[in-house]
């Protein structure tokens, strides 16, 4: 089904009501963007679907919205322009495909409410001229963002990849270890010995073991925490210099703090 025929075809109070009826109760247990602290469709909603209803459907782009089988939640697009759905054009999104067979009211209610959520670019564009302006003040932000590409960077980010799966690797790795060598009687007559050499064999391999997390954690913290500061100086940086050639990007850009769709970010 289009996204323009599943407009069409139902109503967001028709959803609501069937979808209450549904649930045998209100659905005042479920966090819904197009609802009020009364249970009721915003205004600014009710009138952007009843607009979209009018439109007609971009026969140039192809694609499909993905939706989790399981929480009913819109994940993205797949689409021919190889754009997000926030960006897509209202029309463009009417054309595209999206799965509501064998789909409950309740489910089919959660895919309108994420729909109308990304289209209006986060409950913050409910016409043209607003929904413009935040893409192009999102497309400065992401085109802004710090590119990896020197080799000591990608280094440091593999090095921060290898850190972080040691460390949750070293449990699983030492108690396998453990069993592997109880196998052998001698290791496992080591291990339930109480005698002084025993204990101190036990207490070495304790000791290396939790040195070695500890160490590896440590690392990773470390690691972890350089490369956030580098990441933040660098998208400061290019936010500096973007409002020396662009000043009137100060009215969405500040160089310390920096709100987007995927991040919000304080770079002081």
């Amino acid at each position: 089904m289009k996204v323009a025929d599943f407009i069409r075809k139902y109503s967001l109070d028709d959803l609501i009501k069937l979808a209450s009826e549904e649930c045998n109760s209100d659905i005042s247990n479920f966090l819904f963007f197009i609802l009020d602290d009364n249970k009721q469709v915003k205004k600014e909603y009710k009138k952007f679907y009843n607009m979209l209803k009018e439109l007609e459907p971009d026969k140039d782009i192809k694609g499909r919205i993905t939706v989790d089988p399981f929480l009913s939640e819109i994940t993205g697009t797949k689409n021919s322009k190889n754009e997000r759905l926030e960006f897509l054009s209202w029309e463009e999104v009417l054309a595209l495909e999206i799965n509501c067979e064998d789909r409950s009211y309740l489910e089919l209610l959660q895919i309108a409410d994420g729909l109308l959520f990304f289209m209006t670019m986060h409950e913050r564009a409910f016409d043209r001229e607003t929904k413009h302006r935040i893409e192009y003040e999102e497309k400065v932000k992401q085109s802004l963002v710090p590119q990896i590409t020197s080799a000591r960077e990608k280094f440091l980010y593999f090095l921060r990849n290898i850190l972080d799966f040691s460390v949750l690797l070293l449990i699983p790795l030492v108690f396998t270890f453990l069993i592997i060598t109880a196998a052998y009687k001698k290791f496992f007559a080591v291990l339930i010995e109480t005698d002084l050499h025993s204990l101190l064999i036990k207490a070495a391999i304790i000791l290396v073991f939790l040195l070695s997390f500890t160490i590896l954690k440590i690392l990773s913290v470390k690691l972890d925490s350089y490369l956030d500061r580098e990441f933040k100086r660098k998208f400061r940086q290019n936010i500096e210099q973007y409002l020396k050639e662009h000043p009137e990007a100060s009215s969405f850009l500040n160089a310390k703090r920096i709100e987007s769709f995927d991040y919000v970010l304080e770079l002081e």
